[in-house]
């Protein structure tokens, strides 16, 4: 008896063999990928239909480039500050041209690192400490959290910068919505403690 786990078939014999469970897998991502994708758009100051454009193309794209049969990739939640920053700094008083100019932005990075993939400068990354790299990434996970805390308290905060946000939290802590407050912390309880939950012996 073979043990080890064969490979799907690639091409039309794959389809014709595993055809229903790919419908039945890709059915659950698409119920997944798509709020996740319009929120991701909405959250970076792009247009909704941007979320379901990229996810439809990048889903293609990936599926026959990344080499593997289980990866399911999707959009980065982490990128929505940077996404929201460079909309912001470009849009000069016009949200819809600084959208234009930051979707510029990002097709000049990917030719950057097509050319930096071709000619094998990888090695560059070095040049950038691991201490700055976490900084920017805690700092991401910081801005999120600042302006997501209103949201999950179902209150209104008014615009304006990371540090206007952190200072408007006590305000939304005493103007919450108690519906929205109370789904939103229980489901903050539960992604605090389930890793523990899952170590103990009813886990």
């Amino acid at each position: 008896m073979n043990k080890h786990p064969t490979l799907p078939k690639e091409g039309i014999d794959g389809l014709k063999e595993n055809w229903r469970s790919d419908l039945l897998a890709g059915f659950f991502v698409f119920l997944i990928a798509l709020p996740l994708s319009l929120g991701i758009a909405i959250g970076s100051g792009f247009p909704p239909s941007a979320g379901i454009i990229t996810a439809v193309v990048g889903g293609l794209l990936v599926s026959r480039l990344n080499g593997s049969y289980i990866v399911i990739n999707g959009p980065a939640g982490g990128l929505i500050v940077v996404m929201l920053a460079a909309v912001e700094s470009l849009s000069d008083g016009d949200i819809m041209s600084g959208y234009r100019y930051t979707l510029a932005a990002v097709m000049l990075t990917g030719v950057f690192q097509i050319i930096m993939g071709r000619y094998k400068l990888g090695s560059l990354s070095a040049f950038f400490p691991a201490p700055v790299v976490h900084g920017m990434l805690a700092a991401m996970g910081i801005s999120i959290m600042a302006r997501q805390v209103h949201v999950m308290l179902g209150a209104t905060p008014e615009p304006g910068s990371l540090f206007s946000s952190i200072a408007q939290i006590p305000n939304s802590l005493l103007n919450s919505t108690p519906e929205i407050a109370t789904i939103g912390l229980i489901s903050f309880a539960i992604l605090l403690f389930w890793p523990l939950l899952k170590q103990t012996k009813l886990g």
